[in-house]
């Protein structure tokens, strides 16, 4: 691994997240959205290469290296795009699936942002992506941060805070919504443990990024600006 996450329990001496105020990623999101297909990532905390140079870490042989790269280049550009910063989509990922894009879970959820078929079914309609009954496609990474990103979007457009926004996506919005509706109610431990984890590994990825892309050898790096058609230059 490139680096080591703390356990659950490094967590539970955190102060708790108050979830219903001001979310603590407001500094970190993307304030600029557009629909553009050329765009300059520079308001964005990551580029593409140290986001690629981090997945190639990450995913090493499991994957092959084109799907790797144009995995990268889809979550620089829906960031971009949706209004999230990519250290913090990547953080999801490796806390949802460690960057396994086959992994299944117990509750059948698939991929690099473990999706349910049934929630990417209906994501995939607006997108004119058609997931199939189980869900095979979802191993694709780059069909499956597709439809993670533009899911994680609408969670964020309905409860309007990227802390709320990751409570939805952890335990799902309809749950989610019924714990809001109950004010007086504690706010679930393992959810609140959830935001804070990511909110840390996202610091983390962050730092993960440089260091990635400052280990990639000077060669490397030139042939990558000059070939890549999906680079983006800072």
């Amino acid at each position: 691994m490139l680096f080591s996450f703390p356990r659950l329990t490094v967590f539970c001496s955190l102060s708790l997240m108050a979830l219903a105020h001001t979310s603590v990623f407001e500094n970190w999101a993307a304030t600029t959205s557009a629909t553009q297909s050329h765009f300059d990532s520079r308001s964005l905390d990551m580029s593409y290469a140290e986001v690629l140079a981090l997945m190639e870490k990450r995913m090493g042989q499991r994957v092959s290296t084109e799907a790797i790269r144009n995995t990268a280049a889809q979550i620089v550009r829906l960031s971009y795009l949706l209004g999230f910063q990519p250290s913090f989509i990547l953080a999801i990922i490796e806390h949802e699936s460690s960057f396994r894009a086959d992994v299944i879970s117990r509750a059948g959820a698939i991929g690099l942002m473990q999706l349910l078929p049934a929630t990417a079914r209906v994501v995939g309609r607006d997108l004119k992506i058609e997931v199939p009954r189980g869900g095979a496609n979802l191993k694709d990474p780059v069909i499956n941060v597709t439809l993670g990103m533009h899911y994680l979007a609408q969670l964020r457009d309905e409860f309007q805070s990227l802390a709320s926004t990751l409570a939805a996506y952890n335990l799902g919005p309809v749950r989610w919504q019924q714990v809001l509706q109950q004010p007086n109610v504690a706010r679930p431990k393992s959810i609140t443990r959830y935001v804070e984890e990511i909110e840390r590994t996202t610091r983390l990825i962050r730092e993960a990024g440089h260091l990635a892309w400052e280990s990639v050898s000077a060669r490397n790096r030139l042939a990558l600006n000059d070939t890549d058609p999906s680079v983006i230059k800072r």
